[in-house]
C-alpha cells in the first residue's frame, strides 16, 4: 500500500516540479534546481533502495526498509502538498510592494529584530553545536520549534542577501554583510 503511494506522489511531484514555472517570470534554472535536488534527495535514494541496494541506505538512516518506505511516503506527500499549494497560488495576484522596507517606520523596528533574532540563531547554534549534521540526523529530525525558528532564520538570511545584492538599506550594509560572513564561516567546517 505504502509503495503505491510513494510511487504515486513521487510521479505527482514529478508533474507538478515540470510545470512549477508556469504562470511565474522565473528562470528555467528554478525548475531545474528543484528537479536536481529532487531527484538526488528524494528519489534516488528510494530508487536504490527498492531495486535492493537497501544496505547502502540502512548504513545512512539506520531503520529497517519497511519504515524507511512508510517514512518517505509521507515525505514525498508532504513536498507534493507544498508544491500544489504553491502552484495554486500562482492563480491569485497579491498587491506587492518590492519596496516596502524602504517605509522609514518599517525600517526602524522590523531590520534591527530581524538582525537581532538572526544573531540569536547564530548564537545558539554555537553555543549547542547545532550543527547541518546534527540537526538533519535521523535521530534528531523532528518537528519542532526549532524548525520552525530556523526556517524564519533562512528567510531572513534571504532577506540579507538580497539586500547586500541590490546594495538596498546602505545604513545596514556592514552588518548584513558581517552576518553572512560570520555565518558562512560557521557553516563551512561542517563540510571540509
Amino acid at each position: 500500500m505504502y509503495l503505491f503511494l510513494l510511487i504515486i506522489g513521487v510521479v505527482f511531484v514529478l508533474i507538478l516540479l515540470l510545470k512549477i514555472d508556469n504562470g511565474l517570470n522565473t528562470s528555467y534554472i528554478f525548475r531545474s534546481f528543484l528537479l536536481f535536488s529532487f531527484i538526488i534527495w528524494y528519489i534516488l535514494p528510494i530508487f536504490l533502495s527498492l531495486i535492493g541496494n537497501w544496505d547502502v541506505i540502512e548504513n545512512i538512516v539506520n531503520i529497517p526498509l519497511d519504515k524507511y518506505i512508510i517514512l518517505a511516503t509521507f515525505e514525498v506527500w508532504f513536498y507534493a502538498i507544498i508544491l500544489l499549494l504553491f502552484n495554486l497560488s500562482k492563480k491569485y495576484h497579491f498587491k506587492q510592494s518590492y519596496i516596502f522596507v524602504d517605509n522609514l517606520s518599517v525600517n526602524i523596528l522590523f531590520i534591527p529584530l530581524m538582525i537581532v533574532f538572526t544573531i540569536g540563531m547564530l548564537v545558539y547554534n554555537i553555543i549547542y553545536n547545532f550543527n547541518y549534521v546534527e540537526v538533519n540526523d535521523i535521530e534528531n529530525a523532528q518537528g519542532s520549534f526549532y524548525f520552525i525558528l530556523n526556517t524564519l532564520n533562512l528567510y531572513i538570511l534571504s532577506f540579507l542577501w538580497i539586500n547586500v545584492i541590490v546594495k538596498s538599506n546602505k545604513k545596514y550594509q556592514v552588518i548584513f554583510i558581517i552576518i553572512i560572513i560570520t555565518i558562512i564561516f560557521y557553516l563551512v567546517p561542517e563540510f571540509i
